[in-house]
């Protein structure tokens, strides 16, 4: 949990782990009653959930009246014309969005079950009407953005392009890993992509924290001195991208590997 929340929003929040099932219900079931909503990334940032664990979120809110929310604010619009919850079947209460659908503008949204979303209706009952505002809300550029690119990426093709993009990549680091004889796990899902040093599968948080981190940082700064841009924990592709790109950057990352490996022995 970050510094800086308050105590008493601490004390009414419980973390559990990515992917951890069995450790999901044990808890829900230890405390009926308790949870008022469920949050959680379908998709981890790079890490895919395995089978089963989010049909299991699914099922312990359905059978405790807990509102399960999902953050597809990275995976919406990105592996799935409908998310993350499309690819892999599971239907969350409420949903947030942002990012791709805003076409690089500042914009958000809140979609959900008409039993939730009409709360925020002003002509509910006053008694039900829960106030929501914003000062940039409905902004028309943004909105007009959003237009295009929900065009460009669900009815121009968009999406299934960047799966193919993604695919390309993580295939090209799998199989210039295993030439090398480097124990790599490569995540992600859709134009998402990571790569950890790892002999393990890597599902969840404590599995990326057991990685050779140090190493992989190593290496992304030698590729910034490259002229290669690659956030240290993930790479989100784009349509702008092509095959010709993450070639390149496959190059560079092998020169970098070298050139680390060689600078630790």
């Amino acid at each position: 949990m970050s510094n800086g929340i308050q105590k008493g929003v601490t004390d009414e929040i419980v973390i559990l782990p990515y992917n951890d099932a069995a450790m999901f219900r044990e808890v829900m079931r230890a405390n009926p009653g308790r949870f008022a909503a469920v949050i959680c990334e379908p998709m981890q940032r790079t890490l895919s959930p395995l089978p089963g664990f989010l049909e299991t979120l699914r099922e312990e809110c359905d059978r405790s009246g807990t509102v399960l929310i999902f953050d597809e604010v990275v995976s919406g619009f990105r592996i799935a014309p409908g998310g993350a919850q499309e690819k892999y079947g599971v239907t969350p209460d409420l949903t947030a969005l942002g990012k791709a659908f805003g076409g690089g503008m500042p914009l958000a949204a809140i979609v959900g079950r008409r039993s939730l979303m009409e709360h925020l209706d002003p002509s509910d009952l006053s008694t039900q009407y829960s106030f929501h505002c914003g000062t940039f809300n409905g902004l028309p550029m943004s909105i007009a953005c959003a237009q295009t690119a929900i065009d460009l990426l669900v009815d121009e093709g968009g999406i299934a392009r960047l799966a193919e993009l993604g695919s390309y990549a993580r295939e090209r680091l799998h199989r210039m890993f295993h030439d090398l004889q480097e124990p790599v796990c490569v995540t992600g899902d859709g134009p998402i992509f990571h790569f950890y040093f790892t002999e393990e599968d890597v599902h969840d948080h404590a599995a990326v924290r057991r990685a050779n981190n140090a190493f992989g940082d190593a290496i992304h700064r030698r590729l910034y001195g490259a002229g290669i841009y690659k956030q240290f924990s993930k790479a989100y592709l784009s349509i702008a991208h092509e095959e010709s790109h993450i070639d390149a950057f496959c190059d560079a990352l092998l020169w970098a590997y070298r050139a680390e490996r060689g600078s630790a022995t």
